[in-house]
Formats: structure tokens, C-alpha cells, sequence
């Protein structure tokens, strides 16, 4: 019973002992005796260590042996080590299969700092924000066919110039400049240009097709003004790829229904700063509030 309560210290994690293990407890040095005085008190700061090896000769033929050492720097160098010798004199496979607990160095502990908003710099994200000028929704799709063409199939430039035809003249606005490069490659690059953006189509020479388009709308559905007519040509090509992404200057990366009205240089430190406006701070805090709620306060477009 002391043997298993031993074992079943949950400071070890788990029940080791069942009818498949065999306990080996030699007492013959200070370091194993320490480490059974010391288990039998359950005492949990103290660091005991578990590794387990195992040696193999066949993929139903090993056998699983558990070490366990108390305040033992190293130990698991020297199991590692051991596995190696077993590998080489017996040429069985020896490898180190688990390890449970470690030898630590104490540490003086550190009470954490927790930290606010105020801790952090927003300066530099307010100012991205506000001066972002997004100009362009711009979507990527990526179409394949690989899983429904055979071997002995492939898409044709016929196919895919039919397709994006019958797309575009669905379109009021007729593109101002075209041109097919079919020179460069496998595949194919069709451009259109738009007064309203433009459409790019690029081809691998097999069964992939990406579709770019970019209009100064943002509010223009490409999935369902393009990329869903166009697949209705191209019965063969699946969806594998869908990318919306802002385009503009002054690092853009918000739509402009995201970023809302705001003006370049304009900004609010926080995001109670309207409420505090409302409140009446904008007076009776002017110093605070002048450099924290600029915009809140009306000192800015």
C-alpha cells in the first residue's frame, strides 16, 4: 500500500503501477533512498523526475522501462546516453519514450506587472487609421479544375476568353483597353481596363485560373458580379480561393465604410472621448481633453 500511494502521488500526474509493471526499487546510494524518503512524505516541492526508454527489435517485440531520480541534475543525459549503449551493443533500437517532471533551478518569483491601454502606444495605430485614403475594393479568386477534368482534358484560352466575354457584357461600362498575352509561358494573361477599375485574368496553361479585379466602388459585389457569371461558363472550375482586400495609399487596410468619415491628422485618443465630450469635458478638462479628444471636441475636422 506505501508502494502505491507512492506512485499514485498526484504530484507524479497519474496511476504508474497496474499488472503490467514491474517495480525495481534498489536503495543503493543516498540519491535513490532521498528519492523513496522523500516520495513516501508526498512531499510535493521537491523535483522528481521520470523517464521512460524503450527498447525495440521488431514492431510487437519491446519492452517499456520507467528511471525516476530526485534532485538529479542531468539525469536526463544520462538516460539518453544509456539508450545510446543499449543501441550499440545489442543493436536494438533504444530511444528515450517519455519524460514526466524535470530538475529545476529555484527562482526568485516575480509578482507580474499588469498592464492597460495606457501602457501602450496607440499613437502610431491612430494615426494609420486616420490618414489611410482607401480608394479601391479589390478582390482575388482562385479557380482550379483539377478534380474534374481527366488526364487526357485541359482548359483552352478559347474557353476562358468565351467565358470572361460573356461576363463583361454584362457589365454597362465596355473596357477601354484590352490585350491577351499568350506569348510568355504556358498559359495566358488577359487584361481589361476600366474606367471604373479593371479585370485581370491569368492563366497557368492548365487548371488553374485566377481572376483579379478591382473597382473604385467598394461597394460592387465581385463574387456575385463576376466571379459566380464567369464560373457559370467554366462549369469545370471550383472556387479554391476568395480575397477581399482595401486598396488606397497611407498603408490602407480598412474598407472606407470601415473607416468611416474622419479626416487625415484628426483623431480621438480614446474611445470614451465622445462620451466625455458629451459630458461637458471639452470645458472644464480643456488641457486634458485638447490633447487626448481632439476630434471629440470639435478642434479638428
Amino acid at each position: 500500500n506505501n508502494v502505491e500511494l507512492i506512485w499514485r502521488d498526484h504530484f507524479l500526474g497519474k496511476k504508474l503501477l497496474n499488472a503490467g509493471v514491474l517495480l525495481m526499487i534498489p536503495e543503493l546510494d543516498e540519491s535513490r533512498s532521498t528519492l523513496m524518503r522523500r516520495s513516501r512524505y508526498m512531499v510535493l516541492d521537491e523535483h522528481v523526475e521520470v523517464v521512460n526508454y524503450t527498447v525495440s527489435v521488431g514492431p510487437e517485440n519491446e519492452v517499456t522501462v520507467g528511471l525516476m531520480a530526485s534532485d538529479r541534475t542531468g539525469f536526463l543525459k544520462e538516460v539518453v546516453d544509456l539508450t545510446s549503449k543499449i543501441s550499440k551493443d545489442t543493436g536494438a533500437n533504444a530511444f528515450v519514450s517519455g519524460i514526466k517532471g524535470d530538475t529545476r533551478t529555484d527562482t526568485r518569483y516575480v509578482r507580474p506587472h499588469f498592464y492597460t491601454i495606457d501602457d501602450y502606444p496607440t499613437l502610431p495605430a491612430l494615426q494609420q487609421f486616420s490618414e489611410q485614403r482607401p480608394l479601391a475594393s479589390q478582390t482575388i479568386f482562385q479557380l482550379d479544375g483539377a478534380d474534374d477534368l481527366d488526364d487526357d482534358e485541359s482548359i483552352s484560352l478559347a474557353e476562358i476568353t468565351s467565358a470572361l466575354d460573356h461576363t463583361l457584357s454584362g457589365f454597362t461600362v465596355r473596357p477601354k483597353e484590352s490585350k491577351i498575352y499568350d506569348d510568355m509561358g504556358d498559359g495566358a494573361l488577359i487584361v481589361h481596363v476600366l474606367t471604373e477599375g479593371h479585370v485581370i485574368v491569368l492563366w497557368d496553361g492548365g487548371s488553374r485560373v485566377d481572376l483579379n479585379i478591382l473597382t473604385y466602388d467598394e461597394s460592387v459585389d465581385h463574387m456575385k458580379m463576376f466571379a459566380k457569371p464567369f464560373m457559370k461558363f467554366m462549369e469545370d472550375m471550383k472556387l479554391v480561393l476568395h480575397d477581399e482586400m482595401p486598396r488606397g495609399t497611407g498603408r490602407v487596410v480598412n474598407f472606407l465604410k470601415q473607416a468611416g468619415t474622419r479626416t487625415p491628422g484628426c483623431w480621438d485618443n480614446y474611445v470614451r472621448c465622445l462620451h466625455f465630450a458629451k459630458a461637458g469635458d471639452c470645458d472644464t478638462n480643456d488641457l486634458w481633453m485638447g490633447d487626448n479628444c481632439r476630434k471629440a471636441c470639435g478642434l479638428c475636422g
